[in-house]
């Protein structure tokens, strides 16, 4: 390198490197210009990044202004688009997809025994967005390599003359594929961006159109590099550092790593912080931010985010303490509703099946275009629940649905599969990838329609966004499929593809994009750790101070081990750190204040170490930083006058360790009493009693009786259906067969109605859990046939199955006030001289008895967890008919011991006189069929009288009318069949105490 090509001029640390700048390029004094002007139009300024030629071009006209001289503006750019500024290509680059399209031809072109040597397997022939993932890895290597000036050739020879790892024969098979991709474009008129480079350094066609600047660049790519040393001009170097450290630097301005990579990091002007989670640092930005107190304006402080996982975090608490905060990185594209939108449409085209119909039609932008169609979209998802409980079809298609032709929720199902079919047809259809832009275009005009799209409007500007980057997209596979440039002919490498492979990979392609953000007048700026360096802004708040994030880790490619990296000379973790090293002492050193944060524990929980940077210094104070950070009293010693709370602020939510995970939970730590009267399932009890606070929950979310989760993934039938079907085919019992008591006829009768029951609900071609699970039903009903006669034989006979209290509860007294309760009983019994006998079916795995069921410990410190079975007493003798008229075959059971229990049908034969006794039992059908049988509670009237006591305490405070609050500690108790318990992470964000049954629920509001 002829180190006279540059000059080098440095330019201190005591002020940001772009002020500096600015006036060396204000002070130029060439050739050219008028009085009064200054003319750096043929100047070229290179930085390493766009935001901040944009401030240096701010600096220069703030100050040729202040020096009354008319500025005519260099030409800015980055060091990454800097080779295109000094050469001409022979062809122009080919567009982004028709590239990666050459490179998924050329690898299906590769014998399959070299294309092993690549990846153990293989996308199949038709699988075009599993080629193209495989091409996008291969081409990130060829331009990393091409970079700095090589091939995959250079690198196979690296391996002949190295002792390294014998990985030569791979990087032959790679040096195959890229010849033939160069091939490939060349016939589309193309030429490749880094074959264009090598060729103008190979004919010496390299220039500059004027004076070249490099400014403040540590680090370049090895073909920049080259293209510089080749030029006929001199090259302006500005330096951001002291004349003192220019033994630090090559001529061209980039560091030299080994100067570098153990010098100390001076803390100066820095005041250093320990934190815990992500929450803890961005309430440590926050607190330094208020210490500002109002004595600097937003352009005059900076918030740095080395780990990218804080931004929400900082975002949320800058946002609760009233300071905008404005990502200039913007919103990936990847998390905006049309992206979603597509990616929901391409699954539903892939599988066709109602769990991905649900999740399509859950996106917001559907329900306007439901709307249109006459469906309300809450109803919609209501029916298509309904539908998908009930029946678990497989996939949708053409022919009939499964399910009963009566069932309203089926009839809506098909009525929008035909809609849906409209909507998305052509997109169900196969053609070349360059003759899709119309009919996606078609599609969002029927979900959007013809209104105006406004830029302030935060989902319009998402919109527009997403719109943008897909017609470019079209665009490049408009330009893939069709003509290449200049008229020449096409690789003709884009086959037919389907609507779902064109969406994938259209969506695929937008990897890295972003929705800028609104300018904000009044916003402090989020910035990565790259931009940090150039910004100008007096005071840094930097958080994330952690490894890997700072030094940036040089993120391997697969083929691209550190040691290989080592022997071709190209950037690898000790250079990416010394560079990083340098980037924080000039920070340091030439700001006002800065404040680094380090975290202890990440986002998903795990450890974390502190920067390595941070320990390059003097033994002691290496030594000091480790302790600080090892300190397990929490933070290190903090700035007084951190802000105290907003007065009138909510208190923050109880410490339920939740919150290092970015969970607020929950969003209202107390909660209004229901209103009088007070209506309550009996099976309600359990939930009560575990937790009042997810009971009430429940009942705010959903209403009297809140609906179930529903999983859109369903495959089987969940417990409460597998219980449904049960409790469906055992009202045979006290129908069909209820005088039947031979046990033959009995299981027959069982397993036909069970097949007519499976038919009627899941068509004839079930999903094969489906079936497993008819079988396993079939072999329990045949257990309870044998069961059932032997009970029979005994003299007890049905009078009533699946009956329910009147709509407006039973009154069940607590102490002045009284609380109705509602509920269905599966089954009642009657024998003329032992009673009545009120059945409760349960399917669960382990068949348990009642008082396993309903009290739980040992001993004095046994207690009451559930109350289902002893409130059914209270219900029974006000148990009706369908119609709602009492049951005449219970009147005795009214008159004598005002307990009932029903269901449609009156009784032949003796029934108990008045005064019967009335006996409660589990009728189980668990999985081991040797236990399937009855299961009576044997409580003793003391005991019961306890249970009716439990239930008046837990339900007095609501009659009181007092707030229920939440209490982490039964969260923690909560089980996982709780409908509410999934709301607060139950199960999911933490652990569950549950027992490893899931029950069904047998009764509801009447």
């Amino acid at each position: 390198m002829p180190p006279a090509s540059f000059h080098p001029l440095f330019l201190g640390w005591d002020r940001p490197a772009l002020h500096g700048a600015a006036e060396r390029l204000l002070a130029w004094d060439g050739p050219g210009g008028r009085a009064g002007e200054l003319d750096l139009s043929q100047h070229l300024v290179v930085v390493p990044g766009s935001r901040a030629g944009r401030r240096l071009q701010e600096l220069l006209l703030e100050g040729s202004e202040a020096r009354g001289l008319a500025l005519r503006p260099p030409q800015v750019v980055t060091a990454g688009v800097l080779p295109e500024r000094l050469y001409l290509p022979e062809r122009p680059p080919p567009p982004g997809l028709a590239a990666r399209m050459a490179w998924a031809r050329a690898l299906q072109e590769l014998p399959d025994h070299r294309l092993r040597l690549l990846t153990s397997r293989p996308p199949a022939a038709g699988d075009l967005p599993g080629w193209l993932a495989l091409a996008r890895l291969v081409e990130e290597l060829h331009r990393e390599l091409a970079a700095e000036g090589l091939t995959f050739q250079d690198v196979a020879q690296v391996f002949a003359r190295a002792s390294l790892f014998d990985d030569g024969p791979r990087w032959d098979a790679l040096q195959e594929v890229q010849g033939q991709v160069l091939r490939l474009l060349a016939r589309g008129g193309w030429m490749d961006r880094e074959e264009a480079r090598r060729h103008a350094l190979a004919d010496g066609s390299v220039s500059a159109p004027g004076p070249l600047w490099l400014v403040a660049i540590p680090e370049l790519p090895g073909v920049v590099r080259e293209m510089l040393t080749t030029l006929q001009l001199p090259v302006q170097v500005l330096i951001h550092a002291p004349e003192s450290e220019g033994h630090r630097f090559h001529p061209d301005g980039t560091i030299l790593p080994q100067e570098w990579w153990g010098r100390e990091v001076p803390l100066v002007r820095a005041r250093a912080f320990v934190e815990g989670g992500p929450a803890d640092q961005a309430e440590r930005v926050a607190r330094e931010m208020a210490d500002l107190g109002g004595r600097r304006s937003p352009e005059e402080v900076v918030v740095g985010v080395a780990d990218p996982d804080l931004t929400p975090f900082l975002l949320r608490v800058l946002e609760e303490r009233g300071v905008p905060l404005r990502d200039p990185a913007g919103r990936p594209l990847d998390r905006t509703r049309p992206f979603l939108l597509l990616e929901a449409v391409a699954r539903f085209l892939d599988d066709d099946d109602v769990s991905a119909l649900a999740s399509l039609l859950r996106h917001p932008d559907l329900e306007g275009w439901l709307q249109g169609e006459g469906l309300a979209a809450g109803e919609t998802l209501r029916n298509l629940d309904a539908y998908r409980q009930a029946a678990l079809p497989g996939k949708l298609g053409g022919g009939s649905l499964p399910g009963p032709p009566e069932d309203r929720a089926l009839r809506r199902v098909e009525f929008l599969r035909g809609r849906m079919g409209s909507l998305l047809g052509e997109l169900r259809e196969s053609r070349p990838l360059s003759e899709w832009a119309e009919p996606l275009g078609r599609f969002f005009q029927a979900i959007h329609g013809d209104r105006a799209l406004r830029e302030n409007v935060p989902g319009d500007r998402d919109l527009m966004a997403f719109l943008s980057v897909l017609r470019g997209l079209l665009g490049e596979a408009e330009a893939a499929g069709g003509a290449g440039a200049a008229g020449a002919a096409s690789p003709g490498f884009t086959p037919g593809v389907s609507g779902a492979t064109l969406i994938r990979i259209l969506l695929s392609e937008m990897e890295g994009e972003v929705v800028p953000p609104p300018e904000e007048e009044a916003a402090v700026e989020a910035l990565g750790w790259l931009e940090l360096h150039l910004d100008d802004a007096p005071v840094l708040l930097l958080a994330g101070v952690n490894d890997p994030h700072l030094p940036a880790a040089v993120v391997g490619h697969p083929f691209l081990p550190d040691a290989l990296r080592v022997a071709l000379g190209i950037p690898d973790n000790r250079a990416r750190r010394a560079r990083d090293a340098y980037r924080l002492t000039a920070i340091l050193e030439s700001r006002e204040g800065t404040v680094l944060v380090s975290g202890r524990r990440g986002v998903s929980g795990d450890p974390l170490r502190p920067s390595p940077l941070l320990l390059q210094g003097t033994p002691p104070e290496v030594a000091r930083r480790i302790l600080q950070y090892l300190d397990d009293k929490g933070e290190a010693p903090a700035a007084p006058g951190g802000a105290p709370p907003a007065p009138g602020s909510s208190p923050p939510p109880p410490d339920n360790g939740l919150q290092e995970a970015g969970v607020s939970l929950p969003p209202e730590l107390s909660l209004a009493p229901p209103g009088l009267p007070l209506r309550i399932r009996v099976t309600a009890f359990a939930s009560l009693l575990a937790d009042p606070y997810l009971w009430l929950l429940g009942r705010r979310v959903g209403g009297a009786s809140p609906d179930r989760w529903v999983d859109d993934e369903g495959r089987e039938m969940e417990a409460m259906g597998f219980g449904g079907l049960a409790h469906r085919v055992l009202e045979t019992l006290g129908r069909e067969l209820r005088g039947e008591k031979d046990a033959g006829r009995l299981a027959r009768g069982l397993e036909e109605a069970l097949r007519e029951e499976g038919r009627r609900r899941f068509g004839t071609r079930p999903l094969p859990a489906v079936q497993i699970q008819l079988s396993q039903l079939a072999l329990r009903l045949g257990a309870l046939a044998r069961v059932e006669a032997a009970h029979r034989a005994q003299g007890w006979e049905v009078v009533a199955v699946e009956t329910g209290t009147p709509p407006e509860g039973v009154p069940f007294p607590v102490d002045t006030d009284s609380v109705f309760l509602t509920g269905r009983v599966d089954r009642v019994d009657r024998h003329p001289e032992e009673g009545w006998l009120l059945l409760d079916y349960k399917t669960s795995e382990v068949g348990r008895s009642p008082d396993q069921t309903h009290r739980k410990g040992r001993g004095p410190l046994r207690e009451w967890v559930d109350l289902q079975l002893p409130l059914y007493r209270h219900v029974a003798p006000r148990l009706v008919g369908a119609g709602g008229e009492p049951l005449e075959a219970l009147g005795a059971l009214r008159e004598g011991s005002g307990r009932a229990s029903g269901a449609p049908g009156a009784s032949g034969g003796e029934a108990p006189g008045a005064g019967a006794p009335l006996h409660l039992a589990y009728y189980n059908l668990p999985r081991k069929l040797e236990t399937v049988g009855i299961l009576r509670a044997d409580w003793t009237a003391e005991e019961l009288a306890e249970a009716d006591e439990q239930a008046r305490e837990v339900l007095r405070p609501l009659l009181r009318g007092e707030w229920v609050t939440f209490d982490p500690a039964r969260l923690a108790r909560a089980r996982v069949s709780d409908d509410m318990g999934p709301l607060l992470g139950v199960g999911i964000l933490a652990p569950p105490s549950e027992d490893g049954e899931e029950g069904e629920e047998e009764m509801s509001d009447g």
